[in-house]
């Protein structure tokens, strides 16, 4: 019986870790002049990222805004930063869905994208960014040490 028990501890103990993800969508539509950027996250992370640890403040829309456009970065084609215009943000449970807006004349194709959202923080931070243009689907997937990706 303790051998079954030791070789269920690591059962155990990967279901006592969180999850450390952030997921992305940036939609534009066919022809259209901007990109919707929905990230969500789990709010304590957010928070975590935006004060210090001990802090138990939720973080408001300007501290979420510098943060997200600190983190994650669209160039376009040309290779010039994106602007992000802050939308807004909605909580639901555990999680904070924080909405950007970007201009992508002439469109997201041959831009490059980085995903840096709390990298800093964690070591096991994987953040999956879906891109959604005229109809096509593309994932990327960034972690530690990842550079920029190029949207096709």
């Amino acid at each position: 019986m303790v051998s079954l028990r030791l070789a269920l501890l690591p059962l155990v103990l990967a279901g006592l870790h969180p999850l450390h993800t952030t997921y992305t969508e940036l939609v534009a539509e066919p022809g259209g002049p901007t990109v919707t950027i929905t990230v969500r996250a789990f709010s304590d992370d957010l928070n975590h990222a935006v004060h210090d640890e001990a802090s138990t403040r939720v973080p408001d829309d300007s501290l979420l805004s510098r943060y997200v456009r600190a983190h994650l970065i669209i160039r376009s084609p040309g290779g010039g930063v994106l602007p992000l215009r802050w939308m807004g943000r909605r909580e639901t449970g555990d999680l904070t869905w924080l909405t950007l807006e970007a201009s992508v004349s002439p469109g997201l194709s041959g831009a490059r994208l980085l995903n840096t959202m709390h990298l800093e923080l964690f070591r096991d931070q994987v953040n999956i960014v879906q891109v959604r243009i005229a109809g096509r689907s593309e994932s990327l997937l960034f972690t530690g040490g990842d550079g920029e990706k190029a949207i096709r």
